[in-house]
């Protein structure tokens, strides 16, 4: 039978590449965004390339309690239960010093990277649990080593350091029961979202940043499909499924790279 994953923040970026994978994998799949509109588009693009039949699109905003019951409600409703369920839906954080970021931005990442993360992992576990098993990841991204520091990540890396370490007290307390939990590491992507955060920047900053993605990064149609299979494979709990490991991105900033990441994509609204 196949397996139904739930990937939250689906509408681009890593969660459309992972759900784009999981149902080229033969998976069902849910399609999730706050914007109906968004989520639409989504799935229309997905509908083209793997039919309607095992694809489920449902608006709904991560950091509300009832939203998230909905979409798990939805779920079952649709394809009967859940297998996978992925905590990927984040904002990320404008690429200037935190005291000049604004206020409301600095709360809405806050709120979708660790409260929609803590509000999907209960639900998903609540319902994992009474169903007799399932696997949950939360995603993690820069800040959950500690120790990397960046101007402009402040806040986005406390969610991330926040959300790694709710992950592994979770796991904690779940060793022995139904439910697989583990965390995802995706490396650094190139998408819209980072590319966004360089919005206002400095020209200076934005490039010497976009070197260091050029040697770092990759693009999420190469990522993805591998995650997407790890995940199915994956019989641990605790697991860390990731794509690059931190030895190996530091490897790869101190090699020389021609690869240019950004070419076919529409550059930041930089200043200077």
């Amino acid at each position: 039978m196949a397996q139904t994953v739930v990937v939250t923040g689906s509408t681009r970026g890593l969660g459309f590449g992972l759900t784009d994978a999981f149902l080229r994998l033969g998976c069902n799949a849910v399609v999730n965004g706050r914007s109906t509109d968004a989520v639409k588009a989504a799935a229309s693009k997905l509908e083209a390339k793997h039919g309607d039949a095992r694809l489920l699109a449902h608006a709904g905003d991560v950091c509300e309690e009832a939203s998230v019951r909905g979409l798990w409600d939805a779920t079952v409703a649709r394809f009967g239960r859940v297998d996978v369920w992925i905590n990927n839906a984040g904002s990320g954080s404008q690429q200037v010093p935190f005291i000049a970021q604004p206020l409301e931005l600095v709360a809405a990442v806050v709120r979708t990277n660790l409260v929609g993360a803590v509000l999907g992992t209960r639900v998903a576990l609540e319902g994992m649990t009474k169903a007799g098993g399932g696997q949950i990841f939360n995603v993690e991204g820069f800040g959950s080593n500690p120790r990397a520091k960046r101007t402009g990540m402040a806040v986005y890396g406390a969610t991330k350091c926040a959300t790694r370490y709710f992950t592994e007290c979770v796991v904690s307390e779940t060793r022995g029961g139904p439910v697989r939990v583990g965390s995802l590491f995706p490396g650094v992507l190139v998408t819209d979202m980072l590319l966004g955060q360089f919005d206002g920047a400095p020209r200076a900053v934005w490039e010497k940043a976009r070197a260091r993605y050029n040697k770092m990064g990759d693009r999420v149609e190469t990522v993805a499909p591998v995650l997407a299979q790890r995940v199915l494979e994956n019989r641990q709990h605790g697991a860390y499924v990731g794509w690059i490991s931190i030895p190996g991105l530091v490897a790869r900033l101190m090699l020389p790279s021609k690869r240019d990441l950004f070419a076919d994509l529409p550059p930041p609204k930089v200043v200077g």
